[in-house]
């Protein structure tokens, strides 16, 4: 045998590291974890971890669904080309598994709070516990999981960030100050539940036994659900094209006066930009709150409204931010942070504090989305 023959060339060496090259680069680009010693420690030693972190190895970055069909409409001269896109599996399953997570976390914090400070209320344990210990962990719990299992969908991440720590602080705060909603603090089961669901479930206010779903409040919730589901594809795919902005605004210089660039801000074009902002977060903040008001139905439980059609249905500004704008974080921050504060200042210092608590944790979801 010619030694030539089994005896690779510099030629075909280089072509194979290439190969091999490429081979590892396409692995770490869809699992970039796979390469990581960390991520091999955990699979190895915490299987639950690693179980996590396999399934968010699918980071969802960039949609690569291709239509099931398309369409064109006419937009002036120009035309634009629409499609219909099935859902993605994997992102329902992510987001399935961030709301167990994140109902598993407020129950076993729930344990806590009612053993500690509940049971322990107006002592200094209770605020030792409360300010501690609960609300520095519901700070720093999204900083920690959302590296720990690599998640980088934005949405994944605002549910990270959004709903487990704020719920838990604000409702650590009723408990520490005595403003729980009625027949929660009836036992650990019906406290533990609260702090498992999202959006709060009605109790009997004489037995304190968590009202139970029918099945016509399943199909309601899910038709809502569905519905808001295609109201979301239907504005996204009317803004989209247009960058979400379909009305032009005339670009300004840097030499431009201030009172005419604060003049430019009630111009029709730019508000209407921003009401149709305002429209799209709207539907998807709608979207997710009926979805988790789905999960809490079908577990079984009846859940309190959480949006009534807050932008066009609202008479007043009260109105709209105290009873149609996102009840659940309206009702928490009350209990949580108004009322406390209510007790020892006047009304109009404790809803400033209400505002700015709002703004603050607005900031800090930003801050880790």
């Amino acid at each position: 045998i010619n030694q030539s023959s089994i005896t690779p060339t510099k030629r075909e060496i280089k072509q194979t590291h290439t190969h091999t090259s490429r081979r590892a680069r396409y692995i770490q680009q869809r699992h970039p974890s796979s390469n990581n010693p960390a991520h091999t420690y955990a699979q190895k030693n915490m299987p639950i971890l690693g179980l996590l972190k396999q399934v968010f190895s699918n980071k969802l970055v960039t949609d690569v669904r291709q239509p099931l069909f398309t369409f064109d409409i006419p937009q002036g001269e120009d035309t634009i080309t629409y499609g219909f896109v099935a859902p993605e599996l994997l992102f329902w399953v992510e987001l399935g598994v961030v709301l167990l997570v994140t109902a598993i976390c407020g129950a076993l914090t729930s344990i806590l709070i009612y053993n500690y400070i509940v049971r322990q209320r107006g002592t200094w344990n209770a605020y030792l516990v409360g300010y501690g210990i609960i609300i520095p962990i519901c700070i720093a719990f999204p900083y920690v999981m959302i590296p720990l299992l690599e998640i980088e969908n934005k949405i994944l991440k605002f549910c990270h960030i959004s709903i487990f720590p704020i719920l838990t602080m604000f409702r650590c705060s009723e408990a520490m100050y005595g403003f729980s909603p009625p027949s929660v603090e009836h036992s650990h089961q019906t406290f533990m539940l609260y702090y498992a669901n999202i959006p709060h479930i009605h109790f009997d206010p004489k037995t304190h036994v968590p009202l139970k779903s029918s099945w016509a409040d399943v199909k309601e919730k899910l038709y809502y659900f569905v519905y808001e589901l295609c109201v979301v594809g239907a504005v996204l795919s009317f803004l989209s094209p247009f960058d979400y902005v379909p009305w032009t605004v005339e670009e300004k210089g840097d030499g431009v006066l201030l009172l005419e660039e604060v003049g430019s801000l009630f111009r029709w074009n730019h508000i209407l930009n921003n009401l149709m902002g305002a429209i799209l977060f709207e539907r998807f903040l709608n979207a997710m709150l009926c979805g988790l008001a789905l999960i809490s139905t079908l577990s079984g439980f009846l859940p309190q409204d959480t949006m009534k059609s807050a932008i066009f249905g609202s008479t007043s500004p009260s109105d709209f931010w105290g009873r149609k704008w996102n009840l659940v974080i309206h009702n928490v921050l009350k209990r949580g942070v108004f009322k406390p504060v209510r007790r020892y200042y006047p009304k109009h210092v404790a809803s400033a504090a209400a505002f700015l608590a709002s703004g603050i944790f607005h900031e800090w979801i930003l801050s880790g989305a």
